[in-house]
This record gives structure tokens, sequence and C-alpha cells, in this order.
């Protein structure tokens, strides 16, 4: 039944006018996807080509949270032992972003899926505008970036027929007599923050249900914090639905320093956002990629200093568009990054990269302590097989609690100095320039020694994992497994020097 179906590509229902179906974002088939490739039947299917990933744009955000199941229908040639992953892209800043899930497929034969909205995790559907389909993997889920040849048909939502009397949703709520910001009838949880030195607890003045034959029972909030509900039974009285809505005051909190200047020269940097340096050509700072804070990213923002930093209020995830940059010499990627005291998150960024050399991207944590800017030094090493051959975006992610679990609720982060960079002296030379370390090498869970005051040192392994941070010239290497490690050394003047080191 056409009304309860909303259709991307489909030869049998009305799709979305104004569709894109080959939208640029650096994929290995751009501009070959077909989308009346003809198998014989006079029934057009939707050819990928040379296939990695491919994205979708909708003319408009469709608000699809009423729907129950994604269908697909995917064919691959026999013998293709690969896996295909699939997700819509929401900007509504409710749930996640997006989550991709595996599309089941038997190669040689069309595969007809039809995948839950529970499997896409919390995401709402409240505001899908693009879809992405991602084919970088093994059959064993294990990373392959080598294009292949993919068929879909038949990509729509779609939402089962309801039975009278069963319906427990809402259509609207109010509170204090204006719908609720990003209200849908399939969300049922809302953090709502009200402005500083708010007193009077907001009140639900409307609950409308869907079916003007349910009921619905209101509960307001004691104070503030606090939570309200709205109780909704169906007609039947077998189905029941609970709208909690939870009230906070705002804290309005953004750096008030700047983070220090820092030191590489010119000529051994890339720089995507600094004062001290010049920037690459042609970048964006907030291209639309679906996340909570489009529109809001502020590349002009100054605590005080008059020195520009990069916010991102209300983040979830953000990206960044340049002209592509041959950055495979670089050795590190630096970031200064400040969050608000209380913020319990991680944060994740990974360089871009289109060359087809290495992974497309790797994300990496980014170290940080709320309250203070930090500045963080990762190294090339950190981010696997990536060869920076040719990075033209980057991407920053913040859908994490601080111990690596899911969290989508967005919140403000503040960036300074992203940049590229190499040391001019090889490995040897910084061993035996101004800064250096002894005993190098040193034993399994003794002490080392920097040979000047430090103002910080971050330890990485080879491999680029951050281990752990020293605030003293007299390192303690307890617990740290023999290996060889990278010291990042920061002293009080802001200088900093990498120092390679073994542990035996």
């Amino acid at each position: 039944m056409e009304a309860n179906v909303f259709s991307v590509f489909s030869g049998v229902y009305t799709d979305a006018a104004g569709t894109n179906f080959d939208p640029n974002w650096g994929q290995s088939g751009h501009m070959l996807v077909n989308t009346e490739f003809d198998p014989g039947t006079g029934n057009f299917a939707l050819a990928y080509p040379n296939f990695n990933y491919q994205g979708t744009e909708l003319a408009q955000a469709e608000d699809l949270s009423e729907m129950e199941f994604v269908h697909i229908d995917v064919w691959v040639p026999a013998g293709t032992e690969r896996q295909l992953k699939f997700s819509p892209i929401d900007n509504s800043g409710v749930g996640a972003g997006e989550v991709l899930v595996e599309v089941a497929l038997t190669p040689g034969a069309w595969n007809s899926v039809d995948l839950p909205k529970s499997d896409f995790g919390d995401m709402s559907w409240n505001s899908v505008i693009q879809l992405k389909f991602d084919g970088q993997f093994n059959a064993d889920g294990s990373a392959n970036t080598t294009p292949y040849s993919v068929y879909l048909d038949n990509i729509f939502f779609y939402k089962n027929d309801g039975s009278a009397g069963t319906d427990a949703t809402l259509s609207d709520v109010q509170i204090d007599g204006t719908t609720v910001d990003g209200f849908a009838s399939g969300t049922f949880d809302y953090n709502i923050s009200l402005d500083p030195g708010t007193t009077m607890v907001p009140q639900i003045t409307l609950a409308t249900t869907s079916d003007p034959n349910a009921t619905s029972a209101i509960t307001q909030a004691a104070g503030i914090p606090g939570t309200a509900s709205v109780e909704v039974t169906s007609e039947n009285g077998a189905n029941m639905e609970t709208y909690t809505f939870n009230f906070s005051i705002a804290v309005d909190q953004s750096p008030s320093t700047s983070p220090a200047d820092p030191t590489p020269l010119q000529e051994n940097v890339i720089s995507i956002f600094s004062d001290s340096y010049t920037t690459v050509n042609g970048i964006n700072y907030d291209p639309n990629w679906g996340q909570s804070g489009h529109m809001l990213v502020d590349p002009t923002f100054d605590p005080g200093t008059g020195n520009f930093a990069l916010a991102y209020p209300t983040f979830n995830y953000q990206g960044t568009e340049f002209e592509a940059q041959d950055a495979s010499s670089m050795e590190f990627l630096h970031v200064d990054i400040w969050v608000a005291e209380g913020t319990e998150r991680m944060v994740k960024v990974s360089p871009i990269d289109n060359s087809g050399v290495g992974a497309g991207e790797v994300l990496v944590e980014v170290p940080l302590t709320p309250g203070a800017w930090n500045s963080v030094d990762l190294p090339k090493s950190a981010f696997d097989d990536m060869s920076w051959n040719s990075v033209f975006q980057m991407k920053f992610d913040g859908q994490f609690n601080a111990d690596g679990t899911a969290n989508t609720d967005p919140f403000d982060i503040y960036l300074d100095n992203i940049y590229f960079w190499k040391v001019v002296s090889s490995t040897n030379e910084l061993e035996t320039a101004a800064i250096t370390a002894y005993p190098n090498p040193v034993l399994e869970g003794n002490r080392i020694t920097i040979s000047t005051e430090v103002e910080r040192v971050d330890i990485f392994s080879l491999q680029g994992q951050f281990m752990r941070s020293a605030y003293s010239k007299i390192v303690d290497l307890e617990n740290l497994p023999e290996g060889m490690y990278f010291l990042n050394v920061t002293t009080p003047e802001g200088n900093t020097q990498i120092i390679k080191i073994a542990v035996q």
C-alpha cells in the first residue's frame, strides 16, 4: 500500500522527486552510477560499478520516524565474497546520525532484505536527508577497499498497516503552549535545556493522541532538574507507550584562554585551522554531512584573547572539506581541543583520504581533560595504514561516552591549531638533540628522566596508541610493556620535541 511507503528507488512506487543518486563523496564509482540499468526485463535497477561506498541525497529532509522497516533488493556477482552495509543519514540531532547495518546477501541472486528500524540503534529517522551504502569489507567484516559491482532495486521505507484501536502514540506535545522542538511520534525521550536562571517548572499543556480514541495521562515535573511524562494507552488497552521530557538548566561554558602558540615552522606544516599558519585553499568548515551542529559552526570564536578558535556547538560529528593535500610526508596530526568541565565524553578524529591507497579513514581518540586546552599530537602510525596521499576532508566524531560506549547526545567542543606536521630531524638526530631522555634504553618498570624541565610528556606506542601523560621531567614507566615508544615532550616555553625510547 503506497500510503505506508516512502520510496527512494523503485519501479513499483512513486519515488521521491529530485533525488541525487551520485553526489561526489569521494567514492571510487563517482560518475559511473547508472539509474537506468536494464537487466533485460524493462524494469530498471540502480547499478553501482566500481563500488566502494556510495551516497544518495534527497531533495529535502524527510520525517520517516513512523516507518518501521527499510527494504532493499541487492545483487552481486557469484563469487563476490564481500559484505555490504547500509545506513540512512539523519540530521535531526535526535539519536544517532547514522548507523551502518549489514545487508545480508547471497552472491549471484537477488536478495530481498527488510531491515527493521530497531537494527539502527537509537536512530530516530526524524529527518532523513541522505542514504549511504558501504562495501569496504570482506565477507568476514575485515577491511577491503577494492571496488566491485553492486546492483540495487526497490529501496524504500515502509510501515505495516495498524489495526484499529492499537495505536498508543502522540501526534503532538506542547510545553508551556509550544510544540516540543524536534517532536516525532516514534521518539519517546527528550532532553530539554532551560535558560540559566529559570525557576518556573515547565508544564505539559497539550498531549494529542494519534488515535483520538486512545487515552493519555500527564505527570508534571516536580522541579528543575526534573522529568515530566505522558503515558498513552491504546483504545483496546493492549498497547502502552510513555514519553519522557527531562528538564535541566543549560550550562554556558566556553574557553576564556587560547592554547599555546605552535612551534613547527610553516614549511613543515599543512594547516587546516590556525592563526599561526597559512591554511589550505578551498576550505569549508561546515559542509552538510547531516550533523546536529550544521549551520552553527563558528570559525571566528574569540575566547577573549583575539586568537580565533573553531567552535562546534551542538556537536555530534563534524566534517571539514578542502582541496586535496599530499600529507604523506607528514608525521603527526596536531589538535588543540577544549570541552567544558564535567563533559564525560570521548572525541575521535580522522583525516579522510581519497587516494585509494590504504584506509580511507581511521578514527583515533583525541586525549582530553575537560575544562582546559589539550595540546595533542597524534602520530601518523596511530591511523593504521592510512597513506595521507590525498587528504581532502577531516572528520571529528564525538558520539561516545568517556569509556567509549555510544552516546549521540550533542555537546560543545572548541578546537584550534589543527595541522599536519613533520620533524625535520631523523629519529637518531632527535635522540641527540637538545632534549634527551635517559637512560635509553630503559628497563621495564623503571623511570626515565628528561634532560630539561617539562610542561607535559605524552607517551605513544609505536603503533600510535596513546598510553599516558606525565607532568614531570622524571617519567614513571611502571606497567609499560617492553617495546618502542614515542615521548612527545612539551616544555614550559611551549616548545615540543619527539623522542623515541626503548623499554626492555
